[in-house]
């Protein structure tokens, strides 16, 4: 009897109704960048009066320097203590959720429910932060890299250089910003940025330094403490072509500390109570994430912001 080909190879036949594709019932994540912002809001409220959509922090002033003697037998005219700079933290709803059906939990190939989890997870992480950076980047203290004057005048070539971190670091220290790591302050940057850092040339650059003192960052690429400040790298520090002839124009910040205020009523967390609207079968699930907070620049001295462009953006 002759071997029937198209019956019995895996081509054909039998072969094409009991072979199939194989699939990975394991599925990755996208990569992501960590969340780090919301640490910078290290000032919260004290003793707050009552509950409040609002609530108002308060700084003292100090009494003027007294540059004069006393004059003997005279009394001294009092002085007049200064008003308390008031900040205020507006709370507002924050959050987010998904709905899934019982059939795309009984038909999928794989557990859809922990994918879920963790993507609304991350989704709440991923949203304060952003939420987070907008008031943080809206500082007065700014100072523009190169021969920019303004956002708009920023160019791909107008780019941070060691004389920057040290003329921000010594602001700091002249509004008498306390540090936030020792006698370090925070910078957070921009790995765009950091590369134009860690290549600039001349004595008083990053490289020479770390050559002789701490070849390990070099090898390991990372400014790490450089002019009075730590360095923390992050592509979610912000940045957007709003620059010169739409150049690139990234945000770097220094910090010390009270910086940012942070004020919550209600913590942000996961909601997991599987209720959309009227289901009558339970056959919708929702999962979500939901809080009650806001924030504020708490002391402008302590924070200032470098806004620059990078070489490496119009490689």
């Amino acid at each position: 009897m002759a071997f029937d080909a198209n019956t019995n190879y895996t081509s054909g036949g039998f072969g094409l109704g009991v072979i199939k594709a194989a699939y990975d019932r394991y599925f990755e994540l996208a990569l992501r960048h960590a969340p780090i912002l919301r640490d910078i809001a290290d000032k919260r409220p004290v003793q707050v009066d009552k509950p409040g959509d609002s609530v108002t922090l308060s700084i003292h002033g100090d009494l003027p320097v007294v540059t004069g003697t006393l004059t003997e037998n005279a009394d001294v005219t009092p002085a007049t203590l200064p008003p308390p700079t008031p900040v205020t933290i507006v709370l507002k709803e924050r959050g987010n959720a998904v709905v899934t059906h019982k059939l795309l939990r009984e038909y999928a190939m794989t557990d859809v429910d922990p994918y879920v989890a963790n993507q609304v997870a991350y989704n709440m992480r991923d949203s304060l932060d952003y939420q987070f950076q907008q008031e943080l980047i809206g500082g007065s203290n700014v100072r523009y890299a190169g021969a920019a004057t303004s956002t708009a005048t920023v160019t791909d070539n107008d780019v941070i250089t060691s004389d920057d971190v040290r003329v921000i670091v010594t602001k700091l220290r002249g509004a008498a910003a306390v540090p936030r790591r020792d006698d370090l302050y925070g910078c957070w940057i921009h790995p765009d940025v950091a590369f134009d850092l860690k290549k600039e040339t001349g004595q008083a650059a990053w490289r020479g330094p770390h050559e002789y003192t701490a070849p390990d960052a070099i090898w390991r690429h990372v400014v790490g403490v450089y002019e009075g400040a730590y360095f923390i790298e992050s592509a979610r520090m912000h940045n957007d072509t709003d620059g010169e002839s739409g150049a690139r124009v990234y945000r770097t910040i220094f910090a010390g500390q009270q910086a940012m205020a942070e004020a919550v009523a209600i913590e942000p967390h996961l909601v997991m109570d599987g209720k959309v609207g009227q289901d009558l079968l339970s056959r919708l699930y929702t999962i979500g994430w939901y809080g009650v907070l806001g924030w504020a620049r708490y002391r402008e001295a302590a924070l200032w912001r470098l806004e620059s462009g990078s070489t490496i953006n119009a490689a």
